[in-house]
């Protein structure tokens, strides 16, 4: 398969070095000369402006920083004529309606659009942890899916050409919630002299064992129905009250802390204090209206 890459930022060389590596032909481009040359170096083409990538591929990825960075490379007359019948698939992260108006943008050009989500870190590309979402016509994916996988791990997530960045922005928002949590631990500890190599060799199991009972929340958030099992609601506030505190205490902020801490003060306040934890999912989702 002949595959354009447009963008050699991080991502882009990763993906350019995946494809190449699975036997495809690459043409890359990038707006900053020099990022490509590693890649040329090792067997792709280059392209000295888009319009030359698309028209020497049958498949175009798009690997730029955002938005802006997407219409400014794929909206001069010379690329939109040389996409004409040859599909885009821009794995970039945007707003969902802002990949519904690209792909709307895209249709009415007749250009064939995948929006593409990029659920990975650049080592990964190539690799089966690397993930890799897309939606939009399930048609365009079927016939790219083979070319696809050679990024890593690939999935169909609907129709709608916002669905794949609905999932990288909700994967993105439990990582750096994640992180966050990491962070101030690692704070917290810093003030007792505990570096954060120390804290992390033991904060990475904890965090592993954690995100396994995730599933058991599940049928609560989708079913309404927050019984509680041992800890409830009132119970884990209590912890996290203690934690803002300690915080305070040792002179660090309490942003990270504080926010779980007003969510669930919110629900108890609404009468669920001996409710699952899992309900705080309804003051985020609803903001204390009845479930619609």
């Amino acid at each position: 398969m002949r595959v354009a890459v447009l963008g050699m930022g991080a991502m882009g060389r990763a993906v350019a070095d995946a494809l190449r590596a699975a036997g495809h032909r690459v043409t890359v481009w990038n707006r900053t000369p020099g990022r490509d040359t590693a890649q040329v170096a090792r067997g792709a083409m280059r392209a000295a402006r888009p319009e030359e990538a698309v028209a020497a591929s049958d498949l175009v990825l798009v690997t730029v920083l955002d938005r802006a960075a997407v219409e400014g490379v794929l909206s001069p007359g010379p690329v939109v004529s040389a996409l004409a019948g040859r599909p885009v698939v821009v794995c970039t992260t945007l707003m969902p309606r802002g990949a519904r108006e690209l792909s709307a943008w895209a249709s009415r050009r007749g250009i064939p659009y995948l929006a593409g989500a990029m659920m990975a870190t650049p080592p990964l590309v190539g690799k089966p942890e690397a993930e890799f979402l897309f939606s939009g016509p399930q048609e365009i994916f079927g016939a790219h899916a083979g070319t696809l996988r050679a990024l890593g791990t690939v999935s169909f997530v609907g129709a709608d050409p916002g669905r794949a960045s609905l999932w990288d922005l909700a994967l993105l928002a439990g990582r750096y919630g994640m992180f966050a949590g990491y962070w101030h631990g690692a704070a917290l500890l810093a003030t007792g002299g505990v570096p954060a190599k120390e804290f992390t060799a033991k904060a990475v199991p904890f965090l592993q064992a954690m995100a396994a009972a995730l599933p058991l929340g599940t049928d609560r958030i989708d079913s309404g129905d927050y019984t509680a099992g041992e800890q409830s609601l009132e119970f884990n506030h209590k912890a996290v009250d203690l934690i803002v505190a300690a915080s305070r205490e040792q002179g660090i902020a309490t942003d990270v802390p504080g926010v779980a801490q007003s969510l669930m003060a919110r629900q108890i306040a609404r009468g669920f204090g001996r409710e699952s934890a899992s309900r705080v999912f309804e003051e985020i989702r609803y903001g204390g209206a009845p479930r619609r």
